[in-house]
């Protein structure tokens, strides 16, 4: 997912004519205070407070993922993920559901990607100590009972998304050759073959080895007292002990060769065409946002107007930046449906023909403006809910080591000319260093 869709800004704080959003003066986000907390162990907290009703909204994240496990025990990050809704000591999964429920939670869930593992939910503002307390134990002491019960359903999930979905099949298969002996090879979810024989002194060992508190990052968002909320979290998690720092795998990954690659099903056929480019914050990264937008976001978008609507060849266009992470080079993914009663080939030749223009001549003047605006457009109205914030802040806190990132960010994207994307496509949309998976009968 591009780095665009996680930033959030807030209505409240722009007043923009839509002429007035490419010009960086006029568009700079002012942020409501974010109070900065480290407690001893070393886990960092994010506060802000918002006026609005007595709720408040959490995240906790850790910085690690599928990228941390190791050939042979793939999947551990995500399996822990689950462990943590198992219950806690002396209350059970079923009472502690029930008791959140009771207490006002809402939107109590989690996920996991190649590089961060997430916690989310939100609360009434008196019920800020009960969430810490429960929390701090939940997360940083996870029940790992019922863990063959749960393993079952880790691999139903996996037939579900993976075996039994052609397109998460292809997905899968474009990743093992993408990044073949690299931390990004397999998928989160993790390999079946693996999940089976995982034991719970695996699951054990990778808990302890990497969930410590300085791999954390905790933020709340909503109407509550700062000081209150600091002392009640320095009483709950900071009560959690200190673990050796550990060493992170990051990689480098130098372009692959140009390969094309079958897979058989009886499905309508579908072409998925990945390139690599730099992750963030590199300037590349930014530049693909817009290559993102002018490309494939929409009706008017270059891909969508050439091969649905003039030429008639596919039925649809996908283009997404950024999977699978971005601890090291990650993927431009372009995806094409054929329209019925037109071949692989020809959709595939019509794609490599506007992609050559595009390198050679670049987008025209209204097409990085209106990208630029339909960007913007996107952010703002990524709701300022304390939800939105939460999940913001604590994303790039998390995986840049810095909210920050979201100060600047508008700004950068406005800088960037016809001409730099022009040249930035030209070097990374390379025929000669682009993958593709053809899924057809």
């Amino acid at each position: 997912m591009s780095l665009k869709i996680k930033i959030v800004f807030f209505l409240f704080c722009f007043l923009i004519s839509f002429s007035g959003f490419a010009d960086p003066e006029l568009i700079q986000p002012q942020f409501p205070p974010v109070k900065e907390m480290r407690l001893k162990n070393g886990m960092k907290f994010l506060l802000v407070y918002r006026k609005g009703p007595p709720i408040f909204s959490a995240y906790i994240r850790f910085r690690v993922g599928g990228a941390d496990e190791e050939k042979g025990k793939t999947g551990l990050a995500h399996f822990l993920e689950h462990m943590a809704f198992k219950g806690i000591q002396g209350m059970n999964e079923a009472d502690l559901s029930r008791l959140i429920e009771k207490k006002g939670g809402k939107g109590f869930n989690a996920s996991t990607s190649k590089d961060i593992t997430s916690y989310m939910v939100s609360f009434p503002t008196d019920q800020l100590e009960f969430w810490a307390t429960i929390e701090s134990e939940r997360i940083f002491r996870p029940n790992f009972s019922d863990f063959d019960k749960e393993r079952e359903v880790i691999l139903e999930e996996r037939r579900m998304r993976v075996e039994d979905d052609p397109d998460g099949r292809l997905y899968e298969e474009l990743l093992l050759r993408a990044f073949k002996d690299t931390p990004y090879e397999w998928p989160t979810i993790g390999l079946a073959e693996d999940l089976r024989k995982v034991t719970q002194e695996d699951l054990k060992e990778f808990w302890g080895r990497h969930y410590h508190p300085d791999q954390a990052v905790g933020v709340l968002v909503g109407n509550f007292d700062l000081v209150a909320a600091g002392k009640i979290l320095t009483k709950t998690f900071g009560k959690i002990p200190a673990g050796l720092r550990r060493g992170e795998k990051e990689f480098e990954k130098n372009a692959f060769v140009s390969e094309n690659f079958k897979m058989t099903d009886e499905v309508r056929p579908r072409i998925a065409i990945v390139y690599l480019k730099p992750p963030p914050p590199n300037r590349e990264d930014y530049v693909f946002d817009l290559i993102d937008g002018i490309l494939g976001k929409g009706r008017s978008s270059r891909l969508y107007r050439k091969l649905v609507i003039e030429k008639k060849v596919a039925a649809g266009v996908e283009v997404y930046s950024g999977a699978p992470g971005i601890r090291g080079p990650n993927l431009f993914f372009v995806r094409l449906t054929p329209f019925e009663g037109h071949s692989v080939e020809e959709v595939t030749k019509a794609y490599e023909e506007e992609i050559e223009k595009f390198r050679r001549e670049g987008p025209t003047a209204e097409e990085v403006q209106k990208a630029i605006n339909n960007l913007l457009i996107e952010l703002l109205w990524s709701l300022k809910t304390n939800e939105g914030l939460a999940e913001q802040l604590s994303y790039f806190e998390t995986a840049l080591g810095s909210w920050r990132y979201l100060e600047t960010y508008l700004g950068k994207i406005t800088e960037i000319s016809r001409e730099e994307i022009q040249e930035v496509a030209e070097r990374y949309l390379d025929p000669s260093q682009k993958l593709t998976g053809v899924l057809a009968p």
